[in-house]
């Protein structure tokens, strides 16, 4: 087995060698952990700082005894005692890879997909259709609509409008309408083009034809 400086040294070296067409796949096993000498980070630290996507799996979470109680009968019991079970890494029944997209530009984007093998066959479908917050968020939102209350229903005055009001409403001129019409009007009388010149007492009329020299 490696030491972690020489690990690191190597993913070093193995990531100079990356180009467009070439990628470097590197796996870890974050339930376990080796031990870190004095001054180094760890190795987990180190692979995100080299990484340009980060792929986490997850396996998806074991239905409890309680939380199946909590469906079925809507009431969640007091857990006296629970065991410790040891399946974060068994991912038969699929699970959830989150996503880790880092840009040259800087910019991160995340993602959550669900997978599971069917015939051979690796699936990814939304995580929350492995979750189950997708049926959640379906019910939520039916529970939500039904319940919304009529306000219109219990006041003691109408607030709805016959077709002939409606009509009355919409002929109705308002004043700031004629206003901002005024404003059109002039915008287009002063983009005429038209030239008016008042004569003052001081100009100096000239009575001989300045063209009279002209054979026309």
């Amino acid at each position: 087995m490696l030491s972690q400086p020489k690990t690191y040294q190597i993913l070093k070296a193995l990531e100079s060698l990356t180009t467009d067409a070439i990628r470097l796949v590197v796996v870890h096993h974050s339930d376990i952990q080796p031990t870190t000498p004095p001054g180094l980070p760890a190795i987990s630290d180190a692979l995100d700082r080299l990484a340009s996507v980060i792929i986490t799996i997850e396996a998806l979470k074991e239905r409890t005894y309680y939380e199946t109680q909590a469906l079925l009968t809507g009431f969640i019991p007091q857990e006296a005692f629970s065991y410790l079970t040891t399946t974060s890494n068994q991912v038969d029944r699929g699970g959830i890879a989150k996503i880790e997209w880092r840009r040259k530009s800087g910019k991160v984007q995340y993602e959550s997909n669900g997978f599971y093998l069917e015939s051979g066959s690796l699936m990814v479908v939304p995580a929350e259709r492995l979750t189950g917050l997708e049926a959640k968020k379906v019910d939520d939102a039916e529970e939500t609509s039904e319940e919304q209350p009529d306000v219109i229903s219990n006041l003691s005055f109408n607030l709805s409008l016959t077709d002939e009001q409606r009509k009355a409403k919409e002929s109705i001129v308002l004043p700031y309408m004629k206003a901002q019409r005024t404003v059109e009007v002039e915008k287009e009388i002063s983009n005429s083009g038209n030239i008016y010149y008042e004569p003052d007492a001081a100009d100096d009329f000239d009575d001989e034809d300045p063209d009279d020299d002209l054979d026309l």
